[in-house]
């Protein structure tokens, strides 16, 4: 036979399940012969748990032998809500023999497990068993945060939890451990000093799990970092016409965290210079400079395009030649890039034998003028000369051209001198040379050296020296250019 009587106090948690007289405030009857009575003296409850405790409405309890053995008592005992201890007794059958047996007693509210506790003892007929039973609280769900949507690659939000009886209330103490679903977007990280942090490592939709024994929660945390700056890879480039390059944006988070895997909205602020397609591929159009830009949540990344040619010359040829020097020059268009100019001379056809003049720098987009000052040139000579450009895309030599310096002038011939009143002195002469720019007279006085006394332009034959000394001794006559004379 099984009796059961039940009870609750207003005191501490305690049910009393005995085999004879029980001093709890209950007065049984002696067991049965053949049974036993089981008395459970202390059931130690959880501090700070009573809220749950309080409203438990029924107990849960199994009587087995060990090991598997047979099930003595397996039933529900209704009590009612609202606090203090519960009490109950029970009579066990063991058909006249002393069994080894464990209880198993759930503090429920429903159907639901609230606390639970176990122990061994041994039943003998006819004889109290008295077993002192330490509650355990039984979690049934987890109140986790809302953890807002990451913005920043590196970013970490500290994890927390409450473990929750089945009636709501708080397990004390209990706090859930934290997990990564998506290890490739969010970490978990225990903290030394106890708690969990997430971190966000990639864009993606991730997801976290709080565990509290068998209970779970899986919360969503979402990552998608905020872009705020950018720059293109390459900066700038210089491309020749028809020559294509892929740009390659790179977006930075608050953090400085490079973000990946972003769209971007292609732009060139001249298509007539470049083009540029969804993809970032650059076409060079027309020589000129333009930006072209990669832009993503209002956020754009700047690359300069430079189109550009190797340089090109335009006419070459002379300015101007004596018999010791002459100038040279030509038109060279730097298409756009930073441009050196120079020009190569000499003897040979080939210039194998060539002599540079100095550097010089053009830079834009339009033709400009180069002129270089070659000295020290043979008169009667055949030089050959040509200009060279350079920039970053390649060298232009040009044609090579070729000149000859006059030959040194010839002296004049048949001077005349005859008086002219009332003191001066006419001097005349032949010219034979060509090209001269003017004619210098010398004139020598009393033994003396010579000095230049007078000139006259070219192809003038004639000077009169209004008032010569009384020894002047002699006239000389010299055809000159701007460098030599004869």
């Amino acid at each position: 036979m099984i009796r059961t009587d039940w009870a609750r106090g207003a005191a501490v948690a305690l049910a009393c399940l005995s085999a004879a007289a029980c001093t709890d405030g209950f007065l049984h009857e002696p067991a049965a012969a053949g049974n036993a009575r089981v008395a459970i003296i202390a059931l130690q409850g959880v501090d700070g748990a009573e809220g749950a405790f309080d409203k438990a409405d029924r107990l849960q309890i199994r009587v087995a032998e060990r090991d598997g053995g047979r099930v003595l008592y397996d039933d529900a005992i209704p009590v009612a809500a609202g606090g203090g201890p519960i009490r109950a007794s029970l009579d066990v059958d063991l058909s006249g023999r002393p069994v080894d047996a464990s209880i198993e007693v759930g503090v429920r509210r429903g159907g639901d497990d609230l606390f639970l506790g176990e122990d061994q003892f041994t039943l003998i007929p006819g004889e109290e068993s008295q077993v002192s039973l330490e509650l355990r609280p039984v979690p049934s769900g987890l109140d986790v945060p809302e953890i807002p949507q990451f913005t920043t690659f590196g970013e970490t939000f500290p994890l927390e939890g409450r473990v929750l009886f089945a009636t709501g209330d708080e397990i004390p103490s209990a706090r859930p451990s934290w997990s990564s679903q998506t290890p490739d977007v969010l970490a978990v990280r225990e903290l030394p000093g106890g708690g969990y942090v997430a971190e966000a490592l990639a864009d993606g939709q991730g997801a976290l799990t709080a565990t509290f024994e068998s209970v779970t929660e899986s919360v969503p945390a979402p990552v998608r970092a905020v872009v705020v700056s950018a720059e293109m890879i390459p900066a700038s480039v210089t491309l020749r016409r028809g020559e294509s390059v892929e740009l390659a944006p790179i977006y930075y988070d608050a953090g400085g965290s490079m973000v990946p895997g972003r769209v971007s909205d292609w732009q060139s602020q001249d298509e007539s210079i470049s083009e540029v397609d969804d993809t970032g591929r650059v076409l060079a159009v027309s020589v000129g400079q333009v930006d072209v830009s990669a832009t993503h949540e209002g956020v754009s990344a700047i690359a300069q395009i430079t189109v550009s040619d190797p340089p090109t010359v335009g006419t070459v040829g002379t300015r101007s030649v004596t018999p010791t020097g002459g100038t040279v020059g030509g038109t060279v268009n730097p298409q756009g890039l930073p441009t050196t100019v120079w020009f190569e001379y000499g003897l040979d056809p080939q210039l194998a034998d060539a002599v540079e003049t100095p550097r010089q720098n053009r830079s834009g987009l339009n033709p400009s003028d180069v002129v270089a000052s070659l000295t020290g040139l043979t008169p009667g000579t055949t030089y050959y000369f040509r200009i060279i450009a350079e920039n970053a895309l390649g060298r232009t030599v040009s044609d090579i051209f070729s000149f000859t310096t006059p030959g040194a002038l010839a002296a004049p011939t048949g001077l005349t001198a005859q008086r002219v009143p009332p003191a001066g002195i006419r001097i005349g002469w032949t010219d034979n040379s060509v090209g001269e720019t003017r004619f210098e007279i010398e004139r020598t006085a009393g033994g003396g050296p010579g000095s230049i006394v007078g000139s006259v332009g070219a192809d003038i034959t004639a000077w009169t020296d209004p008032a010569p000394p009384v020894n002047t001794t002699a006239y000389r006559v010299r055809a000159c250019d701007d460098d030599v004379c004869s």
